[in-house]
């Protein structure tokens, strides 16, 4: 049941930023359920390979995350620090046409935002399961090495978290 609401938040979640990119929104907006879909399927055939094979291939999604972040985090930084990469001006929501102000600010908070909120953050937690199921596939002394993977799993989460923390703050 874990894996199942792990691959839903997660197929969830990336359709709707995929959806959410301008380029996109127009042309897949109706196309929501298929790409998640589809996703699943790619999912579950890469699962079916075995835990070894599955972990070699959803291994660079998941360093390319960590770069990216890492990335976002960094140009944040240095623009705080040193004040390169330009600045970025706030955008007056009545020049916007077609939009009220409500839906530009968000509206009101809601369960359901809240509820959102949660699965989205669940999803960093995601890959603890994956670890204590697969320990059978780690070198000898499998224990051991599942434990070092979980607390350099918990070191990134820990580093990136702070990272986008203070970058959003300044």
């Amino acid at each position: 049941v874990d894996y199942i609401l792990t691959v839903a938040v997660s197929v969830s979640a990336g359709t709707a930023a995929l959806i959410s990119i301008p380029t996109f929104h127009d042309t897949l907006i109706d196309h929501r359920v298929a790409i998640c879909l589809t996703l699943i399927a790619l999912i579950s055939l890469a699962n079916l390979r075995g835990i070894k094979e599955s972990g070699r291939m959803f291994a660079f999604p998941t360093y390319g995350y960590i770069v990216m972040v890492v990335a976002l985090i960094f140009f944040g930084l240095t623009k705080w620090f040193f004040g390169w990469f330009g600045g970025i001006s706030a955008i007056d929501p009545s020049t916007i046409q077609g939009l009220e102000v409500e839906e530009i600010s968000g509206g009101t908070i809601s369960l359901f935002l809240i509820l959102k909120g949660f699965s989205s953050g669940a999803v960093a937690l995601t890959g603890i399961e994956a670890i204590s199921d697969g320990v059978p596939a780690f070198r000898r002394p499998e224990p051991k090495n599942a434990a070092m993977t979980l607390v350099a799993m918990g070191t990134i989460l820990a580093t990136l978290f702070l990272g986008v923390s203070v970058s959003i703050r300044w």
